[in-house]
């Protein structure tokens, strides 16, 4: 399917549709699964088998929605999910911004004026909504290594490495009480067996039912392989406890004594979401991070 440009995608489908562009089956095409997602008349946005985050839960401070805001309208669609890092900078994945700019037809830089950063629990379809705070964004910074080809998906599982992240900065500081996870810097903790705690905005059932939330969950996870490739790593889904579409750019968090490290990035899985989910390693990109936000 041709790209479509901003206006015509909304007169034709669910811009959440685009929610995971990533999210699919290992091997198909990460253009191709947007195409699909387009075609489908689902609605793509949740954490699988999760509990609801709460207002008093230090996930509810650190996790945000990234929006979609439709031209000449006040409506807008949540697509993504990310992690602030500190008082004006989230980190989410590559494919939230590179991915959906070009099924839009669209550079990232032109994307950006179309996108918001929505602080609350619960999602809401209007720009108007009081229950949100609205942030702009400044810039994205999607990782230079970073690839849409066919193929990439397939060689992450490979052992190939997958940049699958980005920096976005605020057009101002967060507010209070919102505030930044500290990041995992080096990965010696970062072991098979580990405990993580995911969160997001995304479908409570993935493909083919694809159930929309309507606000933040959360769920724990152990890790399966530490080293999926040189930058991702695996969990495997027990007892149904997976993200899934929606939670792209999401956060994996250690949590202990009550305070969030940020471990991963939500990047990719099986489409059904019932096997497994790849995290985008923070130790891997801790260097970079921190050299793109100076």
């Amino acid at each position: 399917m041709k790209a479509q440009t901003i206006k015509s995608v909304t007169e034709t489908m669910k811009v959440g549709l685009a929610a995971m562009a990533l999210w699919a089956a290992v091997g198909c095409s990460p253009q191709a699964q947007v195409e699909r997602n387009i075609a489908s008349d689902n609605d793509s946005a949740a954490i699988v088998n999760g509990d609801i985050v709460l207002d008093q839960d230090a996930i509810s401070k650190s996790t945000v929605a990234i929006y979609l805001k439709y031209p000449d309208s006040t409506r807008v669609q949540n697509f993504c999910t990310g992690t602030i890092i500190n008082d004006d900078t989230i980190v989410t994945a590559a494919h939230c911004m590179a991915d959906v700019a070009q099924m839009f037809d669209l550079t990232v830089d032109q994307l950006l004026p179309r996108l918001r950063i929505g602080l609350g629990l619960g999602l809401v379809k209007s720009f108007d909504d009081k229950r949100t705070t609205w942030l702009e964004l400044r810039a994205a910074t999607v990782h230079p290594d970073y690839r849409i080809e066919s193929d990439a998906l397939e060689n992450a599982e490979k052992g190939i490495a997958f940049h699958d992240i980005a920096i976005i900065r605020l057009a101002h500081k967060i507010p209070a009480p919102y505030k930044a996870a500290k990041m995992m810097a080096t990965n010696e903790r970062l072991i098979a067996g580990l405990k993580l705690t995911l969160a997001g905005y995304g479908v409570t059932r993935g493909a083919p039912f694809a159930t929309p939330s309507n606000e933040l969950r959360r769920t724990d996870v152990v890790v399966g392989k530490p080293a999926l490739n040189p930058t991702q790593f695996q969990y495997d889904v027990i007892d149904g406890h997976s993200a899934c579409s929606g939670d792209s750019g999401g956060p994996a968090y250690l949590i202990e004594n009550g305070e969030l490290t940020l471990v991963g990035v939500t990047s990719w899985g099986d489409n059904s979401c019932v096997k497994q989910g790849v995290y985008t390693s923070i130790p891997a990109m801790y260097a970079w991070i921190q050299q793109t936000i100076l």
